[in-house]
């Protein structure tokens, strides 16, 4: 968030290729924190209308699987997302979109999304609770929480394939910005869904440029 679009590694990637190749590239980055696979899976779908890379780098990070799975996050603290975020439902092969549409959800996101002062407050009771209790999914047992493990893979599979399928005949990478120590579900599960997926994965971003 300190860094500057020229000091991102997408910026430092396209400056060592350029330098290697003697050729001038244009790169086009595109994200926000804290989105979910499903949400960039929406926003690659639209601007997949317009480009058509040589390219295709996919990044992928810690909170990806458990805000992918509706019945994950809204057993968690991080409410403005999880009120605000579409997510999937897979009927048959068509995937739908999904939002917590509670009269509360409706209130909540009528205020927060449309008063800074309502927003500044939520975030600062939402820091005062990870404080106290220094985990957001608090409240969660551990035979539900194996069950929401297996369902956030599931689902965060089937979302990478259909991205890897938007860009069917392009080269397509996964690269991965954090990996999750030895004793979590998810620990280097990402590297074997990316390769399902048909990506070419690279374990941490320095090795990005080495490897490609």
């Amino acid at each position: 968030p300190t860094a500057s679009n020229n000091d991102m590694w997408y910026s430092v990637f396209a400056q060592k290729f350029e330098l290697y190749t003697n050729k001038k590239i244009h790169v086009l980055a595109g994200g926000s924190s804290g989105w979910s696979t499903f949400q960039q899976y929406l926003f690659i779908k639209e601007i997949k209308r317009s480009y058509d890379p040589d390219l295709f780098i996919f990044q992928f990070c810690e909170n990806d699987f458990s805000a992918n799975l509706y019945n994950f996050e809204k057993l968690g603290l991080l409410r403005q997302q999880f009120l605000n975020r579409p997510y999937v439902n897979f009927v048959d092969k068509n995937l739908i979109s999904i939002k917590e549409n509670s009269s509360f959800s409706r209130v909540f996101r009528f205020f927060v999304n449309n008063f800074r002062v309502f927003s500044k407050l939520d975030a600062l009771i939402q820091k005062y609770q990870f404080e106290k209790i220094n985990s957001q999914f608090p409240y969660i047992e551990k035979n539900l929480e194996n069950k929401l493990n297996q369902e956030a893979l599931s689902v965060t599979t089937k979302l990478l394939i259909e991205i890897r399928k938007l860009f069917n005949d392009t080269p397509a990478i996964l690269i991965n910005c954090y990996d999750y120590d030895k004793n979590n579900y998810f620990y280097k599960k990402w590297e074997k869904i990316g390769i399902r997926s048909n990506f070419y994965v690279i374990i941490e971003l320095q090795n990005l440029w080495e490897k490609y």
